[in-house]
């Protein structure tokens, strides 16, 4: 099987550019929960500086068919099965920094206006070719932590990356913060569906600091079933590629940790292990003179 014409269609969603020091979130009591308002500060010239990690093993996507369609579980289960997962031997490592900073507004195609969060990527040293199947220079590119047209409301917090020329909306947050809520958008017309869960408060250890009432939200992006077949067009059996994450946020200094899996699949033998994951985790923030 190849499944680099999956591949393809990451590419386009993954432009959307699936997380800060000091904090007052431990103030938070566990019983009350934060206003959003509070989970993402925006004044202009705010800044967080994140310590970037990115490992891949391959860009062939072991997908194992399934003879028929396999639906994804519950997010409550998809979830824990994430939290288990595993990260493959022989991975090829490359850090660096994500710098995010609000500097006025910005208006998109089509004609949508809001904050302007500039995003700064710098990577370290890139390591060489290691293996046949992996490529110099390869670039794990964030699905969710993004720059990009920013809005907050009383409802939700929204940001637009560049796609292609099409910008998608992705929910970040919505006002309703308790553990178990969800919400599920569809990613413009791709086809692909964002889906969120509210993991609850949790400890959170970064060079900036410990946060230790974050809320952690977890994402996934639903690419929906897809079959594949040989050259002849026999169908070969039915794969349900996915992408999924978390962000934790913590009250009154937003995104302060984040993590990814890029284009895992779920069939026969559960979730598995996808080809590439990123981690963000925060080094410093304020804000600019």
């Amino acid at each position: 099987m190849n499944p680099t014409r999956s591949l393809t269609f990451l590419a386009t969603i993954a432009i959307l550019s699936l997380p800060a020091g000091c904090s007052d979130d431990n103030s938070t009591q566990p019983s009350r929960q934060p206003a959003l308002d509070r989970m993402w500060p925006n004044e202009d010239g705010r800044y967080w500086s994140f310590d970037l990690t990115q490992r891949w093993w391959g860009v062939e996507v072991p997908y194992t068919l399934s003879a028929t369609p396999i639906a994804l579980p519950a997010m409550r289960q998809l979830a824990q099965l994430a939290a288990a997962r595993e990260t493959p031997d022989g991975t090829t490592m490359t850090t660096g920094t994500l710098r995010l900073e609000f500097d006025g507004t910005l208006t998109i195609y089509p004609g949508v206006t809001g904050q302007n969060l500039v995003e700064t990527i710098t990577f370290d040293e890139r390591p060489l070719r290691t293996a046949p199947d992996q490529i110099n220079d390869f670039e794990v590119l964030s699905l969710a932590l993004h720059g990009g047209v920013w809005e907050k409301s009383a409802d939700r917090i929204t940001g637009y990356g560049d796609a292609g020329r099409m910008y998608l909306p992705w929910t970040y947050l919505e006002s309703e913060l308790t553990t178990g809520h969800e919400f599920v958008q569809p990613l413009g017309n791709t086809g692909a569906t964002l889906r969120a869960r509210v993991l609850g408060p949790s400890l959170v250890e970064t060079p900036a600091g410990i946060y230790t009432q974050a809320i952690e939200v977890f994402y996934v992006i639903d690419f929906g079933v897809s079959s594949e077949t040989d050259g002849p067009g026999n169908l070969l059996g039915y794969m349900h590629p996915l992408s999924y994450g978390s962000i934790h946020y913590a009250p009154g200094v937003g995104p302060v940790a984040s993590y990814e899996r890029m284009l895992s699949n779920f069939g026969p033998n559960g979730l598995e292990r996808g080809y590439a994951e990123l981690r963000y985790s925060l080094r410093s923030t304020g804000i600019t003179p």
